[in-house]
């Protein structure tokens, strides 16, 4: 049998791969084996195949240039991944603080307010002029907002930190007053103290200073 013959009857042309061959001879093995196939030519056949899978793999072996299989494309190589450095548990929770401690100088600052050649600035129950602290009231009256209602005239002698809202009562201070006050139709006196915010007046309100001293913005509404 010559090698186009045994081209033929393997089912693949001439020109194949070897791995083209092999799976030709096995295809058709499958096929005519006797054990898979009963007809009385399976025998033969079979023969048949066998040799023609070895003059065809024969002349593919001592062709000029051998059938090569494709080879896959060479894949890069996975570049080493570079570990970050890791930092010591005493570095974050140093950084920890300092963020911490920065977050609470933002918010300790209530206001800053500007009077004159004076910079004025509240941080929570203290107060600065020109950076130096000139009054702390951390010792004193709950930071709460203090309401004073329609015929209710109340005297604050203790210091009082927080809003204060007055409608339609009076309010006499003869003690330190840090916060915002909103009066609608009151009367707000200070008395020989500080009053360090904003005070917004309603309607018919009264605003008055006897020997204290504002530190703020007063507005008519």
């Amino acid at each position: 049998m010559n090698f186009q013959a045994a081209f033929r009857a393997l089912g693949v042309p001439v020109g194949c791969t070897e791995r083209e061959l092999r799976r030709a001879f096995k295809r058709q093995a499958l096929r005519y084996h006797p054990d898979r196939n009963g007809s009385q030519t399976a025998t033969a056949k079979m023969a048949e195949l066998n040799n023609a899978y070895a003059v065809a793999h024969k002349h593919l072996r001592s062709s000029g240039e051998p059938q090569l299989e494709p080879q896959p494309e060479p894949q890069p190589e996975p570049q080493p991944t570079q570990e970050r450095p890791r930092r010591s548990q005493r570095s974050r929770r140093t950084a920890h603080n300092d963020t911490a401690r920065r977050s609470r100088q933002t918010t300790h600052t209530y206001r800053s307010i500007k009077v004159n050649d004076l910079e004025v600035q509240f941080r929570r129950q203290r107060v600065y002029v020109n950076g130096e602290l000139t009054r702390d009231y951390s010792r004193a009256s709950e930071n709460q907002t203090l309401r004073v209602v329609r015929g209710q005239t109340i005297v604050l002698h203790r210091t009082h930190v927080g809003e204060v809202e007055i409608h339609g009562g009076t309010l006499h201070v003869n003690a330190d007053l840090v916060g915002d006050v909103t009066v609608h139709d009151g009367h707000l006196i200070i008395e020989d103290a500080s009053f360090i915010g904003d005070v917004v007046l309603h309607g018919n309100s009264f605003f008055r200073l006897n020997n204290g001293c504002h530190v703020g913005r007063k507005v008519y509404r």
